[in-house]
C-alpha cells in the first residue's frame, strides 16, 4: 500500500468508524486490500469494507 493510498485510506476510515471500532476494521480491511491491491484500488474502500466484514463490526460494537 502506497503513501497516497494509505493516507486516503485512513482519511476514510476516520471518517466511517468511530474510534474504538477502528483497529478492527482497519485490521480486516488491510488484510483484505493486501491480499490484490489492484483488484480493490478499483473498486474503492467502500467495497472494501462491505467485503471484509467491517460494517458487520461496526454495527456489533455500536449496539
Amino acid at each position: 500500500m502506497d503513501t497516497y493510498t494509505s493516507k486516503h485510506f485512513n482519511e476514510w476510515l476516520e471518517r466511517q468508524f468511530c474510534e474504538c471500532e477502528r483497529d478492527e476494521a482497519r485490521y480486516r480491511m488491510l488484510r483484505l486490500f493486501n491480499s490484490d491491491p489492484a483488484y480493490w484500488q478499483e473498486r474503492g474502500w467502500s467495497r472494501l469494507a462491505d467485503e471484509s466484514g467491517a460494517w458487520a463490526c461496526a454495527s456489533a460494537v455500536a449496539q
